[in-house]
């Protein structure tokens, strides 16, 4: 069963990877892990493609595809320390991925909904 099983067909999400050599990557999905592991395998985005590997640092959901990318515009515009503060801290329903152990755990808890 994949992890990302149940969040509902309409569940976006607006995220940013750490690339191996520090930067940041801004983007949207429907499936964390999917786009997740696609990222690693290069077959996500050419940006990514030679900075691998990367990792998940920040997820936030969003009940639809154009909040998910007003989002995703808002977090490309950031500078890195704004960036890098995302992943850092809780601000309500967003997910700092450095608290739990696997994505699962962060799709299964209560303030993902």
């Amino acid at each position: 069963m994949r992890r990302d099983a149940g969040q509902g067909k309409d569940r976006w999400f607006c995220y940013v990877l750490e690339c191996a050599d520090g930067t940041f990557y801004t983007g949207i999905t429907r499936s964390l892990d999917q786009r997740l592991s696609m990222h690693n395998r290069g077959l996500a985005s050419k940006y990514t493609r030679g900075r691998l590997p990367v990792r998940l640092v920040y997820a936030e959901p969003h009940q639809n595809r154009s909040s998910a990318s007003q989002r995703e515009i808002q977090v490309k515009k950031m500078s890195r320390t704004q960036k890098r503060k995302l992943g850092s801290c809780e601000r309500g329903a967003h997910v700092q991925l450095g608290a739990y152990d696997s994505l699962s755990m962060v799709l299964e808890s209560p303030g993902i909904e």
